[in-house]
């Protein structure tokens, strides 16, 4: 594939279902930017269980098994900053991901257009 599928590829991505990994500071500051946007995720999912079933302004926070139930077209979008064994399990039960920094890069480059995203960069 050419540079330029794999970028539309990219921006695909941000028009998908998703899930934000992470129910700490970043992950709800990304909540709060995609609300400002009209989207809202599947849920919350985070490794502490203090956080698990709880409620986020009306999103649940589950726990990583609930990926598993998940559409394959749904993306996780990983938020916290201590990331690398997160990443490492997402790989290894073949869940697709993006991390904060690059949909972060991608929105700030992308254009709406019949509700959907697209690269300004194309």
């Amino acid at each position: 594939h050419s540079k330029e599928y794999e970028l539309k590829e990219e921006f695909n991505k941000l028009n998908r279902p998703f899930v934000i990994y992470g129910a700490g500071k970043r992950g709800l500051d990304f909540y709060k930017q995609m609300k400002a946007m009209g989207r809202l995720p599947l849920c919350f999912i985070d490794s502490d269980k203090s956080k698990q079933k709880t409620i986020i302004d009306e999103i649940d926070v589950c726990s990583y098994d609930w990926l598993f139930t998940l559409e394959k077209k749904s993306l996780v979008v990983v938020t916290p900053l201590k990331k690398s064994e997160i990443i490492q399990q997402l790989k290894k039960d073949g869940i697709e991901f993006m991390e904060l920094d690059w949909v972060r890069a991608l929105f700030k480059n992308a254009y709406i257009e019949n509700n959907s995203y697209y690269s300004k960069w194309i």
